[in-house]
C-alpha cells in the first residue's frame, strides 16, 4: 500500500490532508465517541503488553519453579493467552491501586 503522493509543488501536509480527506469520504464521518474507544482499547492493549514485557523482565534467569517473580510472571502469562481483555482490566486495576498507594503520605518508621 503506498503513502499519499505529493502534489507538484506542494507540501507532505497538504498531501497527509488529501489523504485523509479522501479515505474519510469513503467511511463517512468518524464518531468523536467511537474514536475514543478505540484509542483507549488500544492504549489498554498496549500498556498491558508493555507491563508484562516488565514483569519478564524483572525475573532472574536461573528463578527457580516457586519463585514468586516466576510464578505471578507465568500467571499473567497463562491470563493473557485465557483472556486478553481480562489482563488487560487486571492491569489497569492495578495501575490504579499503585497510585492510589502512592499518594499517600510517607509514614514515618518507627
Amino acid at each position: 500500500m503506498s503513502g499519499p503522493r505529493l502534489p507538484a509543488g506542494g507540501s507532505p501536509l497538504a498531501a497527509l490532508l488529501a489523504h485523509i480527506a479522501q479515505h474519510r469520504s469513503r467511511r463517512g464521518p468518524i464518531e468523536p465517541e467511537a474514536a475514543a474507544r478505540y484509542f483507549q482499547r488500544t492504549w489498554s492493549r498496549l500498556e498491558a503488553e508493555q507491563r508484562l514485557a516488565q514483569a519478564l523482565a524483572a525475573v532472574p534467569d536461573n528463578a527457580g519453579p516457586l519463585n514468586s517473580r516466576q510464578l505471578v510472571h507465568r500467571t499473567l502469562v497463562l491470563l493473557r493467552e485465557l483472556s486478553p481483555e481480562y489482563l488487560q482490566h487486571f492491569i489497569a486495576h492495578v495501575d490504579a491501586l499503585l497510585w492510589l498507594e502512592q499518594q499517600q503520605p510517607a509514614r514515618p518508621q518507627r
